[in-house]
């Protein structure tokens, strides 16, 4: 039995083949919303009433969307391709493709029937990802539904109410003293020594240091200016200027680091008389720029070269090789197991130079707005919750102040 309505107020209907209730309505542009309700009674033809009646009032409202079968996978990639590629560094929008791939869980579903459980649940089937990527995930999907409801996709943000996952900032990695001298010392012969020594007594990152140019260094003042950045997404090598305002600076570096400098680029000058020199500080042996997988293949053979234990297995396995063993064999497999295991156990990023020059002049007193600047720290907060750890505590201070504060108000009391 059909339930009477006005004209372009829809009908709720009594579905006798698949017992149940059906709402419907017809859309300005002709086509037909419907929704089935299973039940005969009384109180399921209601729901049928009530949601039609939901459905006309987000109508006059402005509020309605139209049904749509797009699911979540559709839009990332269109919200990437449309909304991101444009506005973001290339290789930004690489990482936004890489988080996006741990999307997948979810691709299938349509953006209307997504609910917060669901980011929840792919949240925990992330575990083996650290928070900090989890919660780049969580981020990337807030900045594309938003985009969704504002594209009027759907009508609300469902992840709004999704707790963004924890980041549990772990301590960072620096090296000791003697190791940074050991490195120091094996490196000096290479010609990629300067930059050893830069990122060293600078705290620059590897894409600031391949990108520095002889006219970004004041040899006069000792300075070097941080401009532009070598960056190596997938698409080749470029250069950028520096990701924020506080990235681009000006960073005073010790006197035999000039020096050093200075040297470099006079053996530059005699190498390349008549040829011309490369505006680039830093350089392979052809004059081109520096890619950084490769700087980075030279720093973990510099760790090698710099680790004993890994030495000491060395010379194990090539005397097993003068001695012709079969290189299948257990004992020569256990040994490059051990080199392996060693390799991973000692191997530090480039970047741990960065955290290391940070930590040192925090663990000396230096001002944390001070250390935030010569990094290219927006906010000191930020320094300070990656190395807040090494500003040196006055706890003791504290207390014996309160020791004297408190000793003085006893002999008062038993003075009077």
């Amino acid at each position: 039995m059909v339930k009477k309505r006005s004209n372009n107020s829809g009908t709720v209907y009594k579905d006798t083949k698949r017992g149940g209730y059906r709402a419907q309505l017809f859309l300005e542009d002709g086509r037909r919303l419907s929704k089935r309700f299973s039940g005969l009674d009384e109180a399921i033809e209601q729901q049928a009433n009530d949601w039609l009646t939901e459905q006309l009032y987000k109508i006059s409202k402005g509020q309605f969307i139209n049904p749509t079968g797009l699911t979540l996978g559709e839009w990332l990639v269109d919200w990437l391709q449309t909304y991101s590629k444009q506005n973001v560094r290339q290789r930004t929008y690489e990482r936004y493709l890489s988080l996006a791939n741990h999307c997948s869980p979810l691709a299938d579903y349509r953006l209307q029937d997504l609910k917060p459980n669901h980011f929840q649940k792919l949240y925990v089937s992330l575990d083996q990802y650290s928070g900090e990527t989890r919660k780049k995930v969580h981020n990337l999907l807030h900045a594309a539904l938003d985009q969704a409801v504002h594209d009027q996709l759907i009508p609300y943000n469902p992840i709004t109410s999704v707790k963004a996952p924890k980041v549990i900032r772990e301590e960072v990695i620096t090296f000791q003293k003697d190791e940074i001298e050991t490195l120091l010392s094996m490196a000096k012969p290479h010609r990629w020594y300067p930059p050893l020594l830069l990122a060293t007594h600078t705290g620059m990152r590897l894409g600031e240091i391949l990108g520095l140019r002889w006219m970004d260094v004041d040899f006069s003042a000792k300075t070097v200016y941080v401009r532009q950045t070598l960056q190596h997404p997938s698409t080749g090598i470029i250069f950028e200027p520096p990701k924020s305002k506080a990235s681009k600076r000006k960073i005073s570096i010790p006197e035999d680091t000039i020096n050093v400098l200075k040297e470099y680029r006079k053996k530059l000058l005699e190498k390349s008389f008549g040829t011309g020199m490369s505006d680039l500080c830093f350089t392979a042996e052809n004059g081109s720029p520096i890619q950084p997988k490769n700087f980075e293949r030279w720093w973990k053979e510099l760790q090698i070269k710099c680790n004993a234990e890994w030495q000491a297995l060395e010379v194990k396995r090539k005397a097993l090789l003068a001695q012709k063993v079969d290189i299948k064999s257990k004992a020569y497999q256990n040994i490059v197991e051990e080199q392996k295991e060693t390799q991973k156990a000692h191997h530090k990023k480039f970047h741990t130079l960065r955290h290391t020059h940070a930590t040192e002049l925090l663990a000396s007193g230096e001002n944390v707005i001070d250390v935030a600047r010569r990094l290219g720290h927006s906010k000191p907060s930020t320094t300070m919750d990656i190395y807040g750890h090494s500003i040196p505590g006055n706890d003791q201070k504290i207390a014996d102040k309160v020791g004297k504060l408190y000793n003085l108000q006893i002999e008062k009391s038993q003075s009077s």
